[in-house]
């Protein structure tokens, strides 16, 4: 796996957890065998709607990001990033629900499940699914009893509550999933040092794993066909051959639209 640029910030626990739980598989893709198929969608009840495109929002992702960072390598264009996912799906959000929780000490980490209906897979070929997705919510100082402390100097928590969420990110948006299979409780308790899961995570459907993006690998479209980052910095995704970073012409949906177009011309030669 081969990347153009590394960025230094404060790690965040879940991303660094993953990380380090894929090290293996990234020098195993490194052989040239592409991005492993991972199965981790629930195929849609008896009766479930089709995905229906909504009217582009206007997405705020510095809401969604927070100001929690990782310690990542950068890739140099989506089609980069593609070769270390197991899973890559565009689809609309269509709720936000609860995730899990992680203390370690007396610091509780929150995070909320994205759940997206997938309109299309990359890297698998088994028709509407439906996806979840976790997305960290920022980091509380809590005592024996999970009640926040107060911060000193009347300084405030940057956690995000779900309607912050949903605000940021209406459901109906569109959204491009770059993504690994999410670490399980039990995988997180044993890195050590990261503390454990004290809420779980319980899928609403039988068989649906969670996924964990990849830092540059959460992008949502905006009203103008442009794209957020959920994740990394805006900076980290508008460099090298990500389309943003090219001159825009909007007549072929714009960049979002081009970071799709990318993907199929790889997937399609590949």
């Amino acid at each position: 796996m081969t990347h153009s640029d590394r960025r230094q910030r404060r790690p965040a626990a879940l991303v660094t957890i993953t990380a380090a739980l894929l090290a293996g598989a990234c020098s195993a893709s490194d052989g040239g065998t592409g991005p492993t198929t991972l199965r981790p969608t629930a195929p849609l009840a008896a009766g479930s709607p089709a995905p229906v495109r909504a009217p582009a929002s206007h997405v705020d992702g510095a809401i969604v990001r927070g100001h929690a960072g990782s310690d990542y390598d950068v890739a140099s264009s989506v089609v980069e990033l593609a070769q270390g996912a197991q899973a890559v799906v565009v689809g609309t959000v269509t709720s936000w629900a609860d995730g899990r929780v992680l203390r370690d000490g007396d610091d509780q980490r929150t995070s909320a499940a994205m759940e997206v209906l997938v309109a299309q897979s990359f890297t698998a070929q088994d028709g509407a699914q439906i996806v979840f997705v976790e997305v960290q919510r920022g980091d509380v100082l809590v005592d024996d009893a999970r009640a926040a402390m107060e911060l000193d100097d009347g300084a405030s928590y940057g956690e995000r509550s779900l309607a912050d969420l949903e605000r940021a990110v209406p459901v109906g948006t569109r959204v491009l999933v770059l993504a690994v299979e999410a670490p399980s409780d039990a995988e997180i308790a044993a890195t050590g040092g990261g503390g454990k899961v004290s809420t779980s995570w319980s899928p609403p459907h039988a068989g649906a794993a969670l996924l964990s993006p990849l830092p540059q690998g959460l992008l949502f479209e905006d009203a103008d066909g442009t794209y957020v980052s959920g994740v990394a910095d805006q900076s980290d995704v508008e460099h090298g051959q990500w389309p943003a970073a090219e001159p825009r012409t909007m007549g072929d949906g714009g960049p979002f639209g081009q970071l799709l177009a990318q993907l199929s011309t790889e997937f399609e030669q590949g």
